[in-house]
This record gives structure tokens, C-alpha cells and sequence, in this order.
């Protein structure tokens, strides 16, 4: 029988002594493990690393908007995009990066102008504030925006009707991205709409 001293600091030095047995290594067998507990701990790591790599993907996987930097000039106009938080619109290119617009009506029109560079559209509903696909949005023409007549842009159609009625619309009309042209653009920098 071997003795070994071991001391672990304390207020007052202890030594504490403990048996260790020669027993040749043949005779040691591995501990027996219990298995639930087993599949527990590494079921539970694999549904952490599963989760994690799931919302990694899925961030990832799904197109996501991003605030403008301040100071950021409209990519169509030079004016600064966070003029009128609620207009601020931006578009993410194949290559990462992003332009932005102080009002959809720019961005709109460096859409259509470079449609083969883009891959995301974005714009915020007026209503809420919030970032949405600017290909899905329904759009309604106003009289005052960042740079007169503009559009602003709504997740519900039902909202954008709504709004449409107001004496802020410049016509009781909503649009889709799909109805909106180049010369739609023009005439709204004209001063209205057709």
C-alpha cells in the first residue's frame, strides 16, 4: 500500500491522507456508466448544438435588412436616408452590399434602373416601422415626401387602402411593385401621378 500526503490550503494548514492501492491494470474495469444519464448529457449538448446551428441557418438562410449607417447618402439624391425614419429604404446587392434611399421612391427607381444587381428589396411599413420586402409591399403615392411626391409602402393591402382615402395620398389609389415602371418614377419626380 502506497500513501500519498496531499495538503489544500485553508485558514490552517490541513494534510489530509488517503489509501491508494496497488492493484495490478488488468484488474481495473472501466466504470460501469448509466446510460440515461449518458444519452441525456449528450442528447442535450446535440439539441444545444442543433439549436444554435438552426438559428444560425436561418438567419443566414432568410433575407435580412440592416439599419443605415448615420451619415448615409441617398444612393439616387445625396440626401441623408434617416431624414424620415419611417421612408428610409434600402436594397442589398448580389455582391453584400447595400444602397440605401431616403424615401422608396429612390430606391425604387435604383431598383429598376439596376434590377440584374440587386437581391433584396427593402422598405418599411408605414404603419408599424418596420423593415419588409419591398417586392411584396403595396405602395401608395403621397403629395410631401423627402423630395415632394413619393410613395410609402405598407405590409397589408388592407392598410394601404386605408390610407389611399387620406388627404395625405395624392391618389386613392395602391400599387404593387409590379405596376410601378420607370415612367411611373418620372412622373412622381414631375409632381404627380398618372
Amino acid at each position: 500500500m502506497n500513501t500519498t500526503i496531499r495538503s489544500f490550503p485553508a485558514h490552517k494548514p490541513t494534510v489530509y491522507m488517503q489509501k491508494v492501492e496497488d492493484k495490478p491494470a488488468e484488474s481495473k474495469k472501466p466504470e460501469k456508466v448509466n446510460k440515461q444519464v449518458h444519452k441525456k448529457i449528450i442528447g442535450g449538448d446535440a439539441m444545444k448544438a442543433l439549436a444554435l446551428m438552426l438559428l444560425l441557418w436561418t438567419l443566414s438562410a432568410f433575407p435580412q435588412p440592416k439599419e443605415p449607417p448615420r451619415g448615409e447618402r441617398c444612393v439616387i439624391c445625396g440626401m441623408d436616408v434617416n431624414i424620415d425614419p419611417k421612408l428610409t429604404s434600402q436594397a442589398k446587392l448580389r455582391d453584400g452590399s447595400y444602397r440605401y434611399a431616403e424615401s422608396p421612391k429612390h430606391i425604387l427607381k435604383y431598383y429598376l434602373e439596376n434590377r440584374e444587381k440587386v437581391a433584396e428589396l427593402w422598405v418599411k411599413d408605414y404603419k408599424s416601422g418596420r423593415w419588409i420586402e419591398g417586392t411584396k409591399a403595396f405602395y401608395v403615392p403621397i403629395k410631401e415626401g423627402p423630395m415632394g411626391y413619393d410613395l410609402v409602402p405598407f405590409r397589408s393591402r388592407l392598410d394601404a387602402q386605408e390610407f389611399a382615402k387620406s388627404p395625405r395620398s395624392a391618389k386613392n389609389k395602391v400599387y404593387q411593385l409590379k405596376e410601378i415602371d420607370k415612367v411611373f418614377i418620372e412622373h412622381l419626380d414631375m409632381g404627380h401621378v398618372h
